[in-house]
């Protein structure tokens, strides 16, 4: 698969949770972008923090609470959009997914047609990622990323944005607007 990736430094968490509701706002407005996100990264490197913000962006409510699933596998959260349509933001983390079969009886197949769907832990179904259209979002810690750029940073997260280059040709220009993202080469 040929992807495109830019990356964006993001100082802290309150950085990586309105980048997140951004990129949720994005999405809705990107008529070809895939409703599938794949978040990468260590434990405490944001996933969950980017998570709150994206279904921030997608319309669930602040009185909702948006965790890391990690015992139930699962959360969905029902989302309003202005347009008054319902849409859902899914939530899940594979971390404690036994064996990829498992997603079937998830539903995981279904569940990306009904919003959006952020999973956190794909590396644990590969072929699931394989034969579906996704973004690929990876954040790490600046201690880990090794960029000239930022050597003289003590603290954040870098993230990197992955994706056919039609999806991030439409959906990079709707965050542009907040955020400085540079392509890596």
């Amino acid at each position: 698969m040929n992807l495109q990736s830019y990356w964006i430094f993001l100082e802290d968490r309150d950085a990586t949770f309105t980048f997140g509701k951004k990129l949720g706002e994005a999405l809705l407005s990107c008529q070809d972008c895939p409703r599938l996100l794949a978040a990468f990264g260590d434990l405490g490197a944001g996933k969950t923090s980017l998570a709150q913000g994206i279904a921030r962006g997608v319309g669930v409510p602040d009185s909702v609470y948006v965790n890391s699933p990690t015992f139930a596998i699962h959360q969905a959260h029902q989302a309003h959009q202005s347009s008054g349509c319902i849409t859902y933001f899914h939530h899940l983390d594979l971390y404690r997914l036994g064996d990829e079969d498992d997603l079937v009886h998830l539903g995981l197949e279904e569940l990306i047609d009904t919003g959006i769907s952020y999973v956190e832990w794909p590396q644990r179904a590969p072929y699931f990622f394989r034969a579906h259209p996704h973004i690929q979002i990876h954040l790490a810690h600046l201690d880990e990323w090794s960029y000239c750029e930022l050597e003289k940073l003590e603290d954040g997260r870098v993230l990197v944005i992955k994706a056919k280059a039609e999806a991030l040709a439409e959906l990079l220009p709707l965050i542009s607007q907040d955020f400085n993202l540079q392509a890596m080469t």
